[in-house]
């Protein structure tokens, strides 16, 4: 007997991810394209005295910020689709997978940079392609998950290096796993760190690291576009769905800090 045609099972957009925390801006006139810049904001250090104290604060403390400039690349997902292959419309496909994908794309290169050479925590120096570099790198990844986190935590809140407040803690399923105890759902389902209650991104990242920033994340998305192209001489159908994405977060206070989950990288 000939089987019944249907559509395949439906897949699920992962929960925590990137793109869950993030201020998601999908501006069609898409100017941001050519990349954005801005003055990072609550990167002063502060202080506490008593009244009739000279303030340790130099008039170069109040300056602001330097300028920051982030540039976008391109996230895609190809699909070769044979004439032959069962019902659907290969398009939409590609634009369906590309849409539960895109978080986890991103993921894979935020702090890694093009090539998914992973942060190197004994190298503060290192800057990989688009990526700018983190501070307060720990000097070795040698720290349990547990003291990583209340590092990055520490990191924060740390307001002799900034003004302080609430930030965004960027993990692996790995790492989340083992911190388990130490992070909590409210009653929306978002992840939050017990301590601090700071945001918290279960997402596509390197095993060894734990990556902080104070203030929240924009992550700026064009619309998915088709590419089609056909080979007639094996009757197959190329397909490619891209966009364009940026992210944009305070670079004056974000933190990697090594994490050795037993497990290797």
């Amino acid at each position: 007997m000939i089987p019944t045609v249907t559509s395949a099972p439906s897949v699920q957009k992962p929960k925590h991810s990137l793109l869950d925390a993030a201020n998601v801006i999908t501006d069609s006139s898409n100017r941001w394209e050519n990349g954005v810049t801005f003055n990072p904001t609550h990167c002063q250090a502060g202080h506490a005295l008593a009244q009739g104290c000279p303030s340790p604060i130099s008039p170069a403390g109040l300056e602001c910020t330097a300028a920051v400039r982030f540039d976008p690349f391109i996230v895609e997902i190809a699909l070769n689709w044979s004439m032959q292959d069962l019902a659907g419309e290969p398009a939409d496909l590609a634009r369906d997978s590309l849409e539960t994908a895109t978080s986890r794309l991103i993921e894979a290169v935020l702090w890694t940079g093009e090539t998914l050479d992973p942060v190197t925590p004994t190298d503060p120096a290192v800057t990989p392609d688009n990526i700018h570099p983190l501070t307060g790198i720990a000097a070795a990844p040698s720290e349990l998950a547990g003291d990583a986190l209340g590092q990055a935590i520490g990191f924060l809140a740390d307001a002799s290096q900034h003004s302080g407040g609430l930030g965004i803690v960027h993990m692996n399923s790995v790492i989340a796993n083992q911190l388990d105890e130490k992070l909590v759902l409210d009653a929306d389902g978002t992840l939050y760190t017990k301590s601090g209650m700071h945001r918290v991104v279960v997402g596509n990242y390197h095993t060894d690291v734990i990556v902080a920033h104070v203030g929240e994340l924009d992550v700026y998305l064009s619309e998915v576009e088709i590419v089609e192209g056909y080979d007639r001489a094996q009757n197959e159908a190329l397909i490619l769905a891209q966009r364009h994405a940026l992210v944009a977060y305070n670079t004056c206070a974000a933190y990697a800090i090594g994490v050795d989950t037993g497990l290797g990288s």
